[in-house]
């Protein structure tokens, strides 16, 4: 069961500790903007079904344009905002743009490019639990308490955590805090802080020392190396897996023609319990199989009314968040079509595109060929179609 969040990316912050008159989210990290990185990370979350990104009015289209290439193959839908004077005024800002007030969120400094999805989904485990829920890890040195620049007292670090972002939230308990607050004239360090005073329970989740916050020049270095570490990780705890699949339906008349999400001009169509599109039904027998999970007969069962006249990409769409969900990634995609007539040479681009946004990967990773049986066999005699499938499936082993 899927459990959504909004989420509010601030971006609207100054580059004056970072020595730079610009914004520091907008530098660049490895090549990249610094905010693409965890931007990138929240778009894979099937999860997170809202982005507000909180930011400075002049920089708004700047960011529209980054998010639109980045977001490309996403149905997230994105809301940009000013922000305010004060980061608390800025997350003020983004609470405005909430589309469910009864729903959940999650506040996230568009300067920590580190945040893994695996902490991601953890923490919103625990705020449908708790209501609060925020990263941090313990400190590691030694903290004292210094006035005039003597040290007044050694303070225990066993009971101390750096605080970090992600912060999630129940909508309507985060609206009150920030409500509160403003009335009160309060101005907390972080949004927790607001939600701590008026008693709330606030949950600790344990993250990691890499989710930095890039602050200064020096934190720009050690993201470099971070990244470059986590990269790394990346590719040694991946498993790739290949599946196929083949699927065949007969050609009937009264039927409509659809292959690969497009209806054929055709006077035939193909016969099946759902709208048997032969292309798609074998692409998912390929991606079930690379993950381990059977075939598209037990998972939409032909025997089931709830899948009569299905719209296949429907039931591919659904097949990738069930693989989403189990971490895995689609890699690549390659499907044959088997068919005398129609003639699929026109239609093969928009069948591709269809694939790929379904799949939420680039149509540059789908290919789609057609083919005749040079008139022999049921292909040849027009009695039907066929169409064949391989893909190649990442995971991450951990």
């Amino acid at each position: 069961m899927n459990k959504d969040y909004e989420l509010i990316l601030l971006a609207a912050g100054h580059g004056k500790r970072m020595g730079t008159t610009g914004n520091k989210i907008l530098l660049p990290l490895l090549d990249e903007p610094l905010i693409v990185y965890s931007l990138r990370t929240f778009l894979r979350d099937t999860n997170c079904c809202h982005i507000i990104i909180v930011a400075k009015k002049d920089e708004i289209p700047l960011l529209e344009e980054l998010t639109k290439k980045e977001s490309v193959l996403s149905a997230i839908p994105f809301t940009f905002v000013e922000g305010g004077t004060e980061r608390q005024d800025s997350v003020n800002c983004g609470l405005k743009k909430l589309k469910n007030t009864k729903g959940f969120v999650m506040i996230h400094d568009g300067a920590r490019p580190f945040v893994e999805s695996h902490l991601i989904d953890i923490l919103n485990e625990i705020v449908y639990q708790k209501k609060a829920a925020i990263l941090g890890v313990p400190v590691k040195d030694t903290i004292k308490k210094v006035e005039n620049k003597q040290v007044v007292e050694t303070i225990v670090r066993s009971a101390l955590w750096q605080v970090q972002t992600p912060q999630a939230f129940s909508s309507q308990l985060i609206l009150r805090a920030h409500k509160i607050a403003k009335i009160d004239h309060f101005l907390g360090t972080d949004d927790a802080s607001l939600v701590e005073r008026l008693g709330e329970k606030v949950t600790m989740v344990l993250s990691n020392y890499d989710n930095i916050k890039i602050t200064t020049p020096e934190d720009l270095v050690i993201g470099e190396a971070i990244l470059k570490h986590q990269q790394k990780k990346h590719k040694e705890q991946k498993m790739q897996r290949v599946g196929q699949g083949y699927d065949t339906h007969q050609l009937v008349k009264g039927r409509p023609c659809i292959i690969g999400g497009v209806k054929l001009p055709f006077e035939k169509g193909l016969a099946g319990h759902s709208d048997a599109d032969v292309l798609i039904h074998a692409i998912i027998d390929a991606l079930l199989g690379a993950a381990g999970k059977g075939d598209i007969g037990q998972l939409f069962p032909d025997t089931d009314l709830t899948f009569k006249g299905a719209n296949s990409r429907e039931l591919l769409r659904q097949v990738y968040k069930q693989l989403t969900a189990e971490k895995f990634s689609i890699i690549n995609i390659d499907a044959t079509i088997l068919a005398e007539k129609p003639k699929m040479q026109p239609y093969l681009k928009k069948m591709q595109e269809n694939i790929a946004f379904d799949c939420q990967i680039h149509t540059e990773r789908v290919n789609v060929k057609a083919t005749t049986s040079e008139k022999m066999g049921f292909v040849g005699r027009q009695e039907g179609i066929a169409a064949m499938a391989i893909c190649l499936l990442e995971k991450n082993t951990i």
